[in-house]
């Protein structure tokens, strides 16, 4: 029997719609992302799923609530899927970072390079974010589980699903709010296909 995760975005925040970093810190949830979440919990709620995995933010608890709607499933709220930390970035528009801080533009062009005191560095996110995934699996072997996170998170995790470098995590598409990506895991490596992506 394989071991399934279905790795899922939190929805649409304000500080989405702003294009604030948000990191650690948090926004609430849109209107839009409120139907997001409803709408990616009705896509799940034909899936037999033996635990949830979700962040502890603020933003991934509410959505997991919103898609639960009442539904009973065993929860673990894990640090370890949290988002990057961004630091004294978090709340700032990417534009306002790129006047205070110029370093910041190694971010997206050499991830892999990236390295500014106070913020968590693609590399380390990336560590971090296998870490979890490694664990989940070995916790939860043979059984399916939904896990709610991040998309700076979940982009280092799936690019490395995936076979590519931290340099190369830019080069595939942002994971969009509630985009539910579906992971089988077998001996012989990692099959991923997204199954949902809210409309």
């Amino acid at each position: 029997m394989l071991t399934t995760l279905y790795l899922m975005r939190h929805a649409q925040t304000q500080w989405n719609i702003e294009h604030r970093a948000q990191g650690q810190a948090d926004s609430p949830l849109t209107p839009l992302g409120e139907q997001q979440a409803i709408a990616a919990g009705e896509y799940m709620r034909s899936i037999a799923i033996d635990q949830v995995v979700c962040s502890p933010l603020g933003r991934t608890r509410r959505t997991l609530e919103l898609a639960l709607a009442g539904r009973e499933i065993a929860t673990d709220f894990d640090e370890a899927w949290m988002e990057i930390d961004f630091g004294h970035w978090e709340g700032k528009t990417f534009d306002e970072i790129g006047q205070d801080d110029p370093d910041c533009r190694a971010y997206f062009d050499a991830p892999h390079t990236f390295d500014v005191p106070g913020i968590e560095s693609p590399n380390d996110c990336r560590a971090r974010m296998v870490a979890a995934f490694q664990s989940t699996v070995l916790a939860h072997a043979h059984q399916t589980v939904w896990v709610v996170s991040h998309g700076a998170a979940l982009r280092q995790l799936v690019t490395y699903l995936q076979g590519l470098s931290v340099a190369q995590s830019w080069d595939v598409s942002v994971i969009a709010n509630c985009q539910i990506i579906k992971v089988n895991v077998h001996d012989g490596g990692y099959a991923l296909d997204t199954v949902f992506v809210p409309d």
